[in-house]
């Protein structure tokens, strides 16, 4: 796809008339809870952010059952969300929100 100037003017309108507010929910959200140490900070972020902007990382999660998988995504962000705690790094904790 070409970019194009007026095309690019467009998606900002979209972006401030339509998601903006969105974006500044999550931020704060993220400033609520910026670290990635508890449980139920990381819970909360991988569960709205990624069902906001569907970037299904809870499904990278394997499973017993496959996709017929009927554990839902509370449970498989609960592992994301265990995982990521238990691997917690000082990298995590620099990101600025």
């Amino acid at each position: 796809m070409k970019w194009s100037p007026r095309a690019y003017d467009r998606a900002c309108r979209d972006y401030f008339e339509r998601q903006v507010a969105t974006d500044e929910t999550l931020y704060n959200l993220c400033r609520r809870y910026p670290d990635h140490k508890t449980f139920n900070a990381v819970f909360a972020k991988v569960s709205i952010i990624g069902r906001t902007y569907a970037t299904g990382i809870e499904r990278l999660v394997p499973t017993h059952g496959g996709q017929s998988d009927s554990r839902g995504v509370s449970f498989h962000g609960a592992i994301v969300a265990a995982r990521a705690t238990a691997s917690h790094s000082a990298i995590a904790d620099s990101i600025v929100y």
